[in-house]
């Protein structure tokens, strides 16, 4: 058996680091912010507050009997949290996205981030129409009469665009989320006599949670 001394220890580590380092340096920079840590926590938490938010709206019409009957002071607490939870969500994601960013390219500016971000031609293809026809659909369906399908329509355009951030940035975790999001929307569309906010909450809510703790049982424990 060949034993290594402590000189071709030192060599072999650093071999590795310089492996490791030229992964990373041809590896996109959006690749590896996906698999931050903070995003699947970030995705969890999303998820739990669309869930908790949802079922508040829904006891709240319930009790009322519908949402035109609501309170002046209970529509104010509940698009409060909505507000609420867009700057909390928002803000830490854009600090965690420019701090995951720096980790990978110390140099990059908050204008060089957005570059990267709409660098890809592939991103660009499928967030303006996916993005567009999911706002057509939904203002559509509401001005329709039929606001439910505003949940299946959000749902399954969000699967859409997850299923090719999975092949964009090879991702399984994404997978995950948007086949969960696509299958759920559908189901919603059959049972759209149900509540929205019980739709949104099951088929959004639970989707963030799952691509959550996929996102979590496929980053290395120590990242």
């Amino acid at each position: 058996m060949t034993h290594i001394n402590e000189k071709q220890a030192n060599e072999l580590l650093e071999d590795l680091a310089l492996i490791k380092k030229a992964i990373q340096k041809n590896t996109p920079v959006l690749q590896q912010i996906a698999l931050d840590k903070a995003f699947w926590l970030l995705s969890l938490f999303g998820g739990i507050a669309i869930i908790l938010i949802s079922l508040l709206f829904d006891y709240f019409i319930r009790q009322a009997g519908s949402f035109d009957a609501l309170a002046g002071g209970t529509k104010i607490f509940l698009f409060s949290l909505i507000g609420l939870f867009i700057i909390i969500t928002g803000t830490y994601k854009w600090i965690q996205f420019t701090r995951s960013a720096r980790a990978v390219e110390p140099a990059i500016t908050g204008w060089g981030l957005f570059k990267e971000l709409h660098a890809s031609q592939i991103l660009i293809s499928l967030h303006i129409p996916v993005g567009l026809l999911m706002l057509f659909l939904t203002f559509y369906s509401i001005a329709q009469g039929h606001p439910e399908l505003s949940v299946p329509i959000i749902s399954i355009g969000v699967g859409i665009l997850w299923n090719a951030y999975g092949s964009l940035f090879r991702t399984k975790q994404f997978y995950v989320g948007g086949y969960w999001m696509m299958i759920t929307g559908a189901i919603s569309l059959l049972l759209s006599h149900v509540s929205p906010f019980i739709n949104l909450s099951y088929s959004v809510g639970m989707g963030l949670i799952i691509f959550g703790i996929a996102s979590w049982t496929t980053t290395p424990r120590g990242e």
